[in-house]
């Protein structure tokens, strides 16, 4: 039979979170891509190659950024640690989500809200990063004009792991050019 996906997931490596039995999906639905906090860096060869072949190949109709709360890798960022190579350059990434919403997240008192928000903040940061990328805003322009919707859309979710609940996030900025409509993903 024909791999024909509709989603590329990108999500967390953490084994409690399956992409296809979040969303309800049968085996061979969902194209999956798996890391720690579900990091979007557009210099992750990984990364990039199961994008572009989602995009270019398999022509996916939605990509679904994934976090989770009590992520161990959004807990990480928030210690002081110092991690060795490579582990400290994947958590300074998470820590750069910190800094761009630390207005928002220092004056949260209570850790476990803090991090919660912070899982937020990293799916909606991951989203655009995604958006931004060379391989999705091509497909987007290159199907705005024959589909009443660019594709792929873009959708940030967040799943509670202790209730099975997938929380969907609002991700594009409120004040940014919308050319492909994602605020209706």
């Amino acid at each position: 039979s024909v791999h024909k996906p509709e989603v590329f997931w990108i999500g967390c490596a953490d084994s409690r979170v399956a992409a296809n039995e979040i969303i309800g999906a049968e085996p061979g639905e969902v194209f999956v891509h798996r890391n720690i906090a579900n990091v979007v860096m557009k210099n992750d060869v990984n990364l990039l190659s199961g994008l572009q072949y989602a995009v270019d190949v398999l022509e996916v109709e939605h990509i679904i950024v994934c976090g989770h709360y009590n992520c161990g890798g959004i807990a990480a960022s928030l210690t002081p640690a110092n991690f060795a190579a490579p582990l400290e350059n994947w958590v300074s990434h998470i820590r750069n989500v910190y800094r761009i919403h630390a207005d928002e997240l220092d004056p949260i008192k209570d850790q476990d809200e803090k991090l919660k928000k912070l899982v937020q903040f990293n799916v909606k940061e991951q989203c655009l990063n995604v958006y931004e990328l060379a391989i999705v805003q091509a497909r987007l322009k290159d199907s705005s004009s024959s589909q009443p919707f660019a594709t792929p859309r873009i959708h940030a979710a967040v799943y509670d792991v202790g209730t099975g609940k997938l929380e969907k996030i609002d991700w594009f900025p409120k004040d940014a050019e919308d050319t492909y409509d994602m605020k209706l993903a």
